[in-house]
């Protein structure tokens, strides 16, 4: 299927589902009417989305005479979408709507070192939010995201584990991280959590409501909870043989370089990220703190020593782009849209990378723009929760 049809398909979707979101129970017919797509379309829309779990078809009949017609029926409000997201020493809970704002949420913190990691503080921030009676047989869906790499259900790791002493005195490392997360976590809240990786799920949240909409093939980089990208190719997430796929903050870019947490040496996490790039640039303004607000707010001003930093930076980001447009050959590239006004010196760099590092057909044929959604994780798992629910 190609990128038109794709769009066209999925705009297709998305209008039938606004109609029905808004309508309540509707024959073909009417919501033919309410839409303006063909009947014969529509057939193969509501397919679709009682696949993924969107609608349901009523036994009942319509109401007036003659043979009764089949009522269609929006079902994104039946069963809800929980999102976990798991960092170094707290979790968030979210109970998402059909249009993936939060309905209820909360934070608690937790010990790293313990050895059930942050199953209790799930439990305790489930509490905190109210989010009760979780149960897969009403069409609750729980989807769990952490930063690093995943595969079947716990990190991607390296050989061997940490010796015992070693392990409680790693700064970065929690003492669970070995451990099978989405075993920890199901338990925990008592059904099957679903574990993915941020930006796989970012991807996915902007492959579907995002800038990635009429987009077959792109790659979304996550920058500011550590450089990430997720790849969809032919519309679906491509997660590799052991989940390492995307992880552009572990290629190599110095022999001499040090070791790195996932085993090898010399990793582009290993020497540089966007906040040492605020390190990098703090002494030009003699401050004690900068934040990425601070360093985006720079950039709207035309600070000439951000946009310097952060288009040497994204040329660094694009040299592996580069490789990535000669493997995937992808149309799209969309950048974190955290990053603010930060992000378009940097997405600059990407491009002059490309350009130089990347055969001239294959940097042609690619966009770079900002990620349309300020929260493409909460899109992303209300796509996961859909797909589990089919």
């Amino acid at each position: 299927m190609n990128s038109e049809n794709v769009s066209r398909t999925r705009r297709n979707d998305d209008v039938a589902l606004a109609a029905l979101r808004a309508s309540g129970p509707v024959t073909r017919l009417e919501l033919a009417s309410l839409t303006g797509l063909a009947p014969s379309t529509l057939t193969g829309v509501l397919v679709r989305l009682e696949e993924r779990g969107m609608v349901r078809v009523s036994k009942e009949a319509a109401p007036g005479r003659g043979r009764p017609a089949r009522l269609f029926h929006f079902t994104g409000q039946e069963g809800r979408t929980v999102l976990v997201s798991v960092g170094r020493e707290s979790v968030e809970v979210s109970a998402l709507d059909a249009d993936a704002n939060r309905q209820a949420t909360a934070t608690v913190a937790f010990d790293r070192t313990a050895d059930d990691g942050p199953a209790d503080a799930v439990r305790r921030a489930l509490d905190e939010a109210g989010i009760e009676d979780l149960a897969e047989t009403h069409g609750d869906v729980v989807v769990a995201t952490v930063s690093f790499p995943v595969h079947q259900g716990r990190r991607s790791k390296r050989t061997g584990r940490l010796p015992e002493g070693l392990q409680s005195r790693a700064k970065s490392l929690p003492r669970w991280i070995d451990a099978n997360l989405a075993e920890l976590l199901s338990a925990a809240v008592g059904m099957t959590v679903h574990l993915e990786n941020d930006a796989n799920l970012a991807a996915l949240g902007e492959a579907r409501y995002g800038a990635g909409k009429e987009s077959v093939n792109f790659i979304h980089i996550d920058v500011v909870d550590g450089l990430g990208a997720g790849i969809v190719i032919n519309t679906e997430v491509v997660q590799g043989a052991a989940g390492f796929a995307g992880e552009i903050a572990h290629t190599h870019v110095n022999d001499d370089g040090p070791a790195c947490v996932c085993g090898s040496f010399g990793c582009f996490s290993t020497q540089t990220s966007i906040y040492s790039i605020i390190e990098t640039i703090k002494p030009a303004f003699e401050v004690e703190d900068l934040s990425l607000h601070d360093m985006a707010e720079l950039a709207s001003l035309g600070d000439e020593v951000t946009l310097r930093a952060l288009h040497t930076y994204g040329e660094m980001i694009g040299r592996f782009v580069a490789n990535a447009c000669v493997i995937l050959n992808p149309e799209l590239i969309t950048v974190d849209s955290r990053l603010g006004a930060a992000g378009e010196p940097l997405r600059h760099g990407i491009r002059d990378a490309l350009s130089h590092f990347a055969p001239g057909v294959a940097a042609e044929a690619v966009q770079i723009v900002p990620a349309q959604l300020r929260a493409p994780q909460l899109h992303g798992a209300l796509v996961l929760g859909n797909k589990a629910r089919t």
